[in-house]
């Protein structure tokens, strides 16, 4: 994840610096606030942003907050540049660079494996869960820091998914202001797609780099001079001439300036590349047009065609090795049978050969660089606005250089002809692969198939994908593929289980070609298929029917001819899931507004049926739909118990108002947080259970994992704990999984909300849940300032209860010295009695802590006292193998000849 902020161009010297000294950036600097740094392709951000994260870690000690990075790029793999991906990162960084907030985390993901029941079994987060668990993490560790995020190339994310996010940043900043916590972020993006900054902080790159640039391409000329007799004013003029040129982008210059170079190492002076500069557009797309045509040589424009297919259309940036076999994949002919690739024509044999020719082959508009993965070097274009250009224009005019002719069509169908020859490289690299005769020999030879077959991890996991997006181009460039496929289908089940068999989507065993065909929308296969005797209702390990893949992923045209075949539309997988849940809970309105019109049952299941699939996925239009057409809005079952319940868990406001206009009973019990403001309260939003309050939500109902609301909204945030307290909550309420919700708020280390809960009279002393009362709770956790807080609110020092029976017998296991101290100063028993070890010494003895082992004997402790599950302190302390423990307490007069009950002495 961290490859892009890696390979960002480091930044030249004595520049990116004018960014300190502006008023915008210092105002940000001292404020929670959104900072917006906006400009042109190629014109620096991401080189700034890096700059800003390093000037930052180097400015501030480690103790005066955390910083949180996210560097997208559209060039890299699916979590390099989707939401899903850094919001996976961030909360990632956040859990490893601050322990507190762990146990929230880690409690949020063993609930989750723990109520879905997964096992081992892969799964993914929801992209709405993870927002909130992310957001109540950065906000919990506010609480006791500067927390600073950077998120770079947001546009690289795609339109739809940056407007989304960055309403995101705007509303956690929002939540952190309310809460007068110091949240600072800072975003870069191009000027479109255009997104809302509100009042964010914005900086224009292009208005302040001019003198960057200018630095930036005088030393590089300067290092040249030795090369060049020309006068200090005609290189002063070159300089000023870039500059103006470059327009506030570095990137013309970095492209530019290896030409000149090129043109100095050729001995063309520095006039006459002052003229030649007059034919070199200004605008970056002009540039690359330039070098397509007037740079890249015309011998290599078929590879470089080649090439730069697949730079732009790989699902990830191919290794070097793996572009070596790529480049002649296309021109392998489909043997069916093993095929050395080495004997191919223009076969570049070495990765250094590779390495050498990218800047022929691309003009120098790819380089090389390192990957995290296994320490590999990949290829990929020098800036996303490379990329950008070849896919809208760049490939159609590689293309007619070398003479192919493509019909009139638009460009994304121009990109599916490209991506039929990317399908057949992979599809011919899969035939044409040794494969042992028992495909169990495949088995544990991840290396040495990746070793022999450079391309064969790229091919196996990627080939539907380009099928999929190559469309009706397929039968262009392979005449025979059916035959091909099915030929290669079942080694290629067996190899992708081989190379990466814990993926989402690798095929479970049981599947078949019609399976695949159906799941990447290969419409003109179904039909020879199932005259070729494949079988419409066979299923897989998981029992999915091709049907249900097609469902699963949209394709209707598919599903349709499936269904003309014999398919069952009401066949439910091992998960108990029909094509109706499957299409509903992908979001796809088509496929189940079909299904509807064939008449499918909407009958509630295990899970909660198409409904709550489609609520869970956050598919407004598919809830209408099925609403529409007769979905029992209050139907039971599934993790949730009803509709409603999902709704006010995802925190969509829209989809609660959705099904109480539909009639939801806004106080159905069931499921796993027992109503629905219970589960609005844990994982929705204010608004959400504002809304439900307002409905007539009972916040008293009891039931579900947390008891109330209350005690589940404490896990979350201050705000929905003061609505429901304003709303009438029983702040004393006994039950759940804390016991209640004073308990809830300790466990969670909330200490503001540990001061509103006993500013609303919660019982300090309140017995019950796991660690018997909210002082014992706060000690478990190593809180010395809640156990003082909850001290000074008259938490009873010698309260009995819990599994250490008391406070100072779970502080001395806990070996916690300082709350020890703070229990004795407020007049701990040193000898009470009770709790699994007995008494304090003894579980000091066990824990093994010598100093704690000190503090108590010089308190008054019974070093001889007897009880508890080692019978006595010496006794503890032998069983544990500590020896300074058992010296220090025979010094103290231990009787080492006292019999126990369990244990008979320390010898």
């Amino acid at each position: 994840m961290l490859d892009r902020r890696d390979n960002i161009e480091p930044r030249h010297t004595n520049t990116c610096r004018w960014i300190l000294d502006l008023e915008e950036y210092q105002t940000w600097t001292q404020s929670c606030g959104l900072l917006w740094i906006k400009g042109k392709p190629g014109a620096g951000k991401s080189t700034l942003m890096v700059f800003l994260h390093d000037e930052l870690q180097r400015s501030q000690d480690d103790r005066q907050g955390i910083r949180l990075d996210f560097f997208f790029t559209a060039r890299g793999t699916e979590l390099q540049r989707t939401a899903l991906g850094m919001l996976r990162s961030l909360l990632n960084q956040i859990f490893d660079r601050d322990p507190t907030v762990r146990p929230q985390i880690r409690e949020i993901y063993d609930r989750r494996r723990r109520l879905l029941n997964f096992g081992k079994r892969l799964w993914e987060w929801p992209q709405m869960m993870l927002e909130e668990l992310l957001a109540s993490a950065i906000l919990a560790s506010a609480n006791r820091q500067h927390v600073v995020i950077f998120v770079d190339a947001l546009d690289e994310a795609g339109a739809t998914s940056a407007q989304q996010l960055a309403g995101y940043f705007h509303r956690l900043v929002d939540r952190a202001k309310k809460k007068n916590l110091y949240i600072q972020v800072c975003i870069s993006c191009r000027h479109y797609p255009i997104m809302e900054s509100g009042q964010a902080i914005e900086i224009k790159v292009e208005d302040h780099n001019q003198q960057d640039i200018a630095i930036y391409i005088q030393d590089i000329l300067i290092e040249t001079e030795a090369k060049d007799n020309a006068s200090q004013k005609i290189r002063e003029m070159l300089v000023k001439q870039l500059t103006q040129q470059a327009n506030g982008l570095f990137q013309w210059a970095h492209i530019i300036l290896p030409l000149i170079e090129q043109k100095v190492r050729e001995r063309v002076s520095f006039d006459k590349i002052c003229l030649w500069l007059r034919e070199v557009p200004a605008g970056l797309e002009d540039t690359y047009m330039y070098i397509l045509n007037n740079v890249i040589e015309k011998w290599n424009l078929e590879q470089s065609f080649l090439f730069f297919q697949w730079l732009c259309l790989a699902e990830r940036p191919l290794t070097v090795a793996e572009m070596r076999y790529a480049l002649v994949a296309k021109n392998a002919r489909v043997t069916l049978s093993p095929k050395r690739w080495e004997k191919i024509s223009d076969f570049i044999e070495s990765n250094e050969d590779m390495l050498r020719r990218i800047k022929a082959l691309s003009g120098g508009l790819a380089e090389a660089v390192p990957s995290g993965d296994n320490n590999e070097t990949v290829i990929q274009v020098v800036h996303q606005s490379v990329n950008d250009f070849l896919r809208r224009k760049g490939l159609e005019v590689l293309c007619h250089k070398i003479g192919m002719s493509t019909p009139s069509m638009n460009g994304d169908k121009i990109l599916s002809q490209y991506q039929a020859t990317l399908y057949r490289s992979c599809l011919v690299c899969l035939a044409t692969v040794h494969i042992p005769a028992d495909t169990k020999e495949i088995k544990g030879t991840k290396e040495g198939l990746v070793q022999d077959h450079p391309l064969i991890q790229y091919a196996t996991t990627n080939l539907f994908i380009h099928a999929e997006k190559a469309i009706e181009f397929r039968s262009s460039v392979l005449h025979n593929e059916k035959e091909i496929l099915q030929q290669a289908f079942s080694p290629w089940v067996q190899i992708y289980q081989t190379l990466d068999k814990y993926s989402r989507v690798c095929p479970p065993r049981g599947t078949t070609l019609l399976h695949m065909a159906a799941a990447a929308n290969l419409e003109d296969l179904i039909e020879p298929l199932l005259l070729n005797y494949e079988d419409v209702a066979r299923t897989d390990r998981e029992g999915d029917t091709a049907f249900h893949l097609a469902a699963r992923r949209g394709h209707v045209t598919v599903g349709k001819i499936l269904r003309a075949k014999g398919a069952d539309q009401e066949a439910k997988n091992h998960r108990g899931n029909t094509p109706l849940y499957e299409a509903a809970s992908g979001g796809h309105l088509e496929f189940v507004e079909w299904l509807l019109d064939e008449g499918v049952h909407l009958e509630i299941k295990g899970d909660g049926g198409a409904l709550q699939a489609a609520l869970s996925g956050g598919y407004e239009s598919v809830v209408e739909m099925l609403l529409g057409t007769g979905a029992d809005v209050n139907a039971q079952g599934g993790q949730y118990g009803n509709a409603l319940q999902v709704a006010a868990y995802k925190g969509s406001t829209n989809a609660v108002q959705i099904l109480l206009r539909a009639g939801a009973d806004v106080n159905t019990q069931g499921g796993y947080y027992g109503n629905a403001l219970q589960a609005a309260a844990y994982g929705g939003s204010t608004d959400t259970v504002q809304v439900l309050l307002g409905a007539g939500a009972d916040v008293k109902a009891q039931g579900g994992e947390y008891g109330n609301a209350l005690q589940a909204a404490v896990c979350q945030s201050p705000e929905k704990v003061q609505i429901l307290l304003e709303a009438g909550a029983d702040v004393n309420a006994q039950g759940g999984y804390y016991g209640n919700a004073l308990q809830a708020a300790v466990w969670n280390r909330s200490p503001k909300i540990v001061q509103i809960l006993l500013r609303a009279g919660a019982g300090v002393n309140a017995k019950g849940g796991y660690h018997g009362n909210a002082l014992q709770t706060a000690i478990w956790n190593g809180r010395p300032e809640t156990v003082q807080l909850l001290l000074r609110a008259g938490a009873d020092v010698n309260a009995q209860g819990g599994e250490y029976g008391n406070a100072l017998q779970t502080a001395a296991y806990r070996g916690s010295t300082e709350i020890v101290q703070i229990l004795l100063s407020a007049h701990a028993d040193v000898n009470a009695q009770g709790g699994h070890f007995g008494n304090a010494l003894q579980a000091a003895a066990w824990n093994g802590s010598p100093q704690t082992v000190h503090i108590l004997l010089r308190a008054g402790a019974d070093v001889n006292a007897q009880g508890g599950y080692h019978d006595n302190a010496l006794q503890a302390a032998a069983w544990n193998g500590s020896h300074e423990t058992a010296q220090i307490l025979l010094g103290a007069g231990a009787d080492m000849n006292i019999k126990g009950s369990e244990h008979s002495n320390t010898l």
